[in-house]
């Protein structure tokens, strides 16, 4: 026995192709025109394709932190390589990358209107970075398949290249201060020696005697800390005066991200969000609204404590600076006592004993100082390179769009 839904369920089929039935010709015929229709716009749409490099970006190695708190350096791991990818992001869009492409893409014999200037590249590039990988996809929308395979292995091959020559122009940059260090101890190796020579010659003095005393091994210590204390002048003057100059420059941003200390990494981090909440509010309220007032309140007070966060470190550098300054004087005095000690109490031989120490340390510190230059030499050559091409664009056989099965069967569904 036929239940009464059974029933209702066939009669409303029964019913529906019937109707389908009689109306047969007005369905067809309003199938036959979408159908027509979708095919005509297909037809008359310019194709465009799309081509697509992989690459490989890795993260360069960052600085430890220190600090007495706990600190999940998971988190503060995933956070600096977004914003390195960030970063990276930016500098493939920049103006330098786009030019160098365009020159080479001429160079290749493109004659392209479409793209006559760096400006005019933008709008076909569409740089992605894949989630949780170091993978970068750049693609490039074109209407010739050829252009869009040429381009994006240009932008690629380009990005690998101004990225090589960074740390080539950086290792080159300090390599020119250590070579003016070189020449200017090996002057001074020359002097000191000259003066052993004289000596030597002048008292009759033969180096077969190895008589040491308190005074010389107090002279060692002081000379060893002397030499550590004026190495550490060296860094913390230059990283001032550079913390200084960005700090002068209003590039607060930059130098927050330098200078890296635990409060500032924390900070960077809540700018980050707030400047991310900040932007979803303005698009989403607009200025007058008051949580977007809250939102610049928050992240202008975020700003502040980084730029005061920045400041106090650059005064505690400063301050460490004239720490550092008047240790220096204080065993410079230390060591112009002994050297008078020295003189008073211990014959000339003692003397001859000084020069050789001050020639043997001059010696040793310009043996580092070759060994850091071959090392910047080898890295001023090197091909070694964060970014890797993994996969070259190669011109797409079908366009990317109009996308004819998909919009064939749209029409269809919008015909039936």
């Amino acid at each position: 026995m036929t239940s009464d839904n059974d029933q209702f369920i066939s009669f409303d089929l029964e019913d529906l192709w019937g109707i389908t039935l009689k109306q047969r010709k007005t369905i067809g015929l309003v199938f036959a025109v979408v159908v027509a229709l979708t095919l005509a716009i297909n037809m008359f749409t310019v194709p465009t394709y799309r081509a697509t490099n992989v690459v490989r970006l890795a993260l360069q190695a960052g600085q430890e932190v220190k600090t007495d708190k706990v600190v999940d350096l998971d988190q503060y791991n995933r956070w600096n390589r977004d914003l390195f990818a960030e970063t990276q992001l930016e500098v493939l869009h920049s103006l330098a990358l786009r030019s160098l492409v365009m020159e080479n893409y001429l160079k290749l014999g493109f004659d392209d209107p479409s793209i006559t200037s760096p400006e005019a590249l933008i709008g076909h590039m569409f740089i992605t970075a894949r989630e949780g990988t170091e993978l970068l996809d750049i693609s490039v929308d074109h209407v010739n398949p050829e252009s869009a395979a040429a381009l994006a292995n240009l932008i690629a091959e380009g990005y690998r290249e101004l990225n090589l020559n960074a740390n080539r122009d950086a290792a080159e940059e300090a390599r020119s201060w250590i070579e003016a260090q070189l020449l200017t101890y090996q002057e001074k190796i020359n002097v000191i020696n000259g003066r052993v020579v004289d000596y030597q010659r002048t008292n009759n003095i033969t180096a077969t005697n190895d008589d040491t005393d308190t005074f010389n091994y107090n002279l060692i210590s002081l000379s060893e800390a002397l030499a550590k204390h004026n190495t550490e002048r060296v860094l913390l003057k230059s990283q001032l005066i550079a913390h200084e100059q960005l700090y002068s420059e209003g590039k607060i941003d930059a130098l927050s991200k330098e200078i890296d200390t635990p409060l500032l990494s924390v900070l960077n981090e809540e700018y980050a969000r707030a400047l991310t909440a900040h932007a979803k509010l303005s698009a989403r309220y607009g200025e007058k609204h008051h949580r977007w007032q809250l939102s610049q309140a928050e992240f202008t007070k975020v700003e502040e404590q980084i730029r005061k966060e920045v400041r106090r470190t650059i005064n505690n550098e400063r301050a460490a600076l004239q720490v550092t300054n008047t240790t220096i004087s204080q065993i410079e005095e230390q060591v112009a006592t002994i050297n008078g000690h020295i003189l008073d109490s211990q014959s000339k031989k003692g003397a001859l004993d000084l020069l050789q120490l001050e020639l043997e340390r001059a010696r040793v510190f310009y043996a580092d100082l070759s060994k850091r230059d071959n090392e910047l030499e080898l890295q001023a050559r090197t091909q070694l390179n964060n970014v890797q091409i993994i996969d070259m664009a190669v011109a797409p056989s079908a366009p990317y769009k109009p996308n004819t099965p998909f919009n064939l069967m749209v029409g269809l569904l919008i015909g039936v």
